[in-house]
């Protein structure tokens, strides 16, 4: 036990004065101050800037969004076939649920125990969830 705490004492011993204090990074010594940096003027650019006269009939604002697009537009031919792009609509489609209007109604009436009480839950959520959209089978 002697001969460890004599090697760390040797060892604590050729450590200089200003290694011994950490600072958590071995490149900056404490007893040294720090370089003064030359600070710069900072510009500041407005969020819209400045647009010249002659500038201003061929600049337009451009608002980030979705774009309506006026109806289909030509871009070019490919293979000898003319090429379109026509503007995206959502669709949504009806949704067919997988029982009649009477099995949906004899469902609520089973008890939770029952496949048709789960089947008449989740017929319910989907009616809830797409008002409107959903029709029963024949």
């Amino acid at each position: 036990m002697d001969l460890i705490q004599s090697s760390l004492a040797d060892q604590q011993t050729k450590l200089s004065p200003q290694s011994s204090v950490s600072s958590g990074h071995p490149e900056i010594n404490p007893g040294t101050e720090p370089a003064v940096e030359q600070k710069a003027d900072i510009e500041v650019i407005p969020e819209s800037p400045e647009i010249s006269p002659e500038l201003a009939e061929h600049v337009e604002k451009v608002v980030r969004g979705e774009i309506q697009l006026p109806g289909p537009i030509e871009v070019g031919k490919h293979k000898g076939e003319n090429v379109t792009i026509s503007p995206f609509t959502p669709q949504q489609p009806n949704i067919v649920l997988p029982v009649t209007q009477s099995d949906f109604q004899q469902g609520a009436k089973q008890p939770t125990s029952a496949a048709w009480r789960w089947l008449y839950e989740w017929v319910r959520r989907v009616i809830l969830m797409a008002p409107g959209r959903t029709l029963y089978r024949q």
